[in-house]
């Protein structure tokens, strides 16, 4: 190397040496890395692991029945806190729960008014969800039920409903390599259709992984480059290695409205919630001025008063999916004035809040300035108190970017519910994935003094904090048929 150097630095004028700023030295210790970076890329192409598997590219999904250890309700519905007695005979039932639940998992949801249930998915970095539920998640198979898990605020039973993203749209990636050499670092890129790359990221180590990776539409593989690169920031060329996706599935299909209790001749707007890789979407009507329509989008007007269903079939190369709702929409002479807000100033609870200046009502005083906000583990509980019977239909939330926050920390997943008497609540509508600052949520009408926000998953990223700066009711006063 050193007569390398020197036959360099002698093959050039003075000027272009200056000019490139080099000596001797500068040149044997390029011509070191050089040759490290050499033997480490052939070592990198003998060695990506193109294996990736299912364990590595798993996104997991299980269902959860959750209680609080330390907290129930008294015969009013009101939160307390129990005493030992009470903590130990809670225990034991929840034990014969988690019992129960291993050949009955829905019916087990339903065994004590104290019980929570949901859907969780998770990737290989999940910080959100309690470790000891994580730990059991991996542990399980499709199918399978926990047994029951304790941790200090919560209980839980799990069953694991999916160990991929339900439709092939997301894994999780685990790239590890060797090399004879050191590296500086790392470079990894996806490699694109147009063969222009995409930076996932850098590492200073011999592995990486990819958190939720897309797949693009139609593609059956994802292909990735691993690119050495030396102190001085030169690159290697690097080696590739690639990963299959499954099979395309038949579509996932829901579909939303704009409003589902509405007066004759008006309107409606809907939407369908499909899985991405769908080829045709049509709509079903009955009822309506035209019963049926194709396309993402659709309009329906209803001239007549009734309650009427509403159902959406989609197709891709997979096979067909649908879905219908019974009683979706309620036509009213009542509605003619459009619908009322009714949460206003309601009685509210809620399970948890940060301090005095961020209290449960604040999410219904009419003043999106102010906010609930709650810390600690999710889920979070709001509770509204419409204070009578009316018929609700819809609700409004204002989240953390309508507030001024960042949009890092909008609430990704909720669930509203709705009861008559504040003991038993019914879904009336779950929401997942969501980025949006507002969000207007339609269900089917329904009768209820009561209705509940439970924060899933509080943001974007890891912030287990919910910040709720308004939360609107929207209905009709009173039954829309009186008893």
């Amino acid at each position: 190397m050193q007569e390398v150097a020197a036959e360099f630095i002698s093959a050039n004028s003075s000027k272009a040496v200056k000019l490139l700023g080099a000596t001797e030295e500068y040149v044997v210790e390029m011509l070191r890395l050089y040759t490290i970076q050499k033997k480490m890329q052939d070592a990198i192409y003998a060695e990506v692991d193109t294996n990736v598997t299912d364990e590595e590219a798993a996104q997991r999904t299980f269902t959860y029945i959750r209680a609080s250890v330390a907290k129930g309700k008294d015969a009013d519905g009101k939160s307390v806190d129990y005493d030992d007695d009470q903590k130990a005979e809670f225990e034991t039932t929840m034990k014969g729960i988690a019992d129960k639940a291993k050949t009955d998992f829905d019916g087990a949801k339903e065994l004590d008014e104290n019980l929570y249930s949901t859907t969780y998915s998770y990737g290989g970095d999940d910080s959100t969800m309690d470790e000891a539920v994580i730990a059991a998640a991996d542990a399980l198979k499709e199918g399978e039920v926990s047994d029951l898990i304790t941790t200090e605020e919560y209980y839980y039973v799990i069953r694991l409903d999916s160990e991929f993203d339900q439709e092939g749209r997301y894994a999780g990636v685990r790239l590890a390599w060797g090399a004879d050499g050191p590296a500086h670092v790392f470079e990894v890129y996806r490699v694109n259709e147009d063969g222009r790359r995409s930076l996932l990221g850098v590492s200073n180590t011999d592995s990486f992984y990819v958190h939720g990776l897309p797949r693009i539409q139609g593609m059956e593989q994802t292909v990735f480059q691993v690119v050495p690169v030396n102190i001085l920031g030169e690159e290697g060329e690097g080696a590739l290695t690639f990963v299959e996706w499954p099979d395309a599935q038949a579509p996932r299909v829901d579909f939303a409205a704009e409003v589902t209790l509405a007066a004759p001749g008006e309107t409606i707007a809907f939407h369908s919630i499909c899985s991405q890789e769908v080829s045709k979407v049509s709509w079903s009507f009955p009822g309506a001025e035209t019963e049926s329509s194709e396309g993402d989008t659709a309009t329906a007007t209803y001239s007549k008063e009734g309650v009427y269903a509403v159902s959406v079939r989609a197709e891709n190369e997979a096979g067909t999916g649908e879905s219908s709702r019974e009683g979706y929409i309620v036509i009213t002479q009542k509605a003619s004035e459009g619908l009322a807000l009714l949460s206003q100033g309601a009685a509210v609870e809620a399970d948890s809040y940060v301090n005095e200046q961020e209290r449960p009502e604040f999410a219904v005083d009419g003043d999106r300035s102010r906010k609930w906000c709650a810390v600690g583990s999710a889920p979070h509980e709001l509770t509204l108190d419409l204070g009578e019977v009316h018929t609700v239909s819809g609700v409004k939330l204002y989240h953390a970017q309508a507030g001024g926050e960042g949009e890092d920390m909008n609430t990704e997943a909720y669930t509203i519910f709705t009861s008559l008497d504040g003991e038993r609540f019914d879904e009336a509508v779950r929401v997942t994935g969501n980025t949006a600052g507002e969000t207007e949520d339609a269900f089917a009408p329904v009768e209820a003094q009561y209705v509940r926000l439970v924060v899933d998953k509080p943001a974007q990223g890891t912030d287990s904090a919910a910040r709720i700066y308004e939360m609107e009711v929207y209905g009709l006063e009173g039954k829309l048929q009186e008893d």
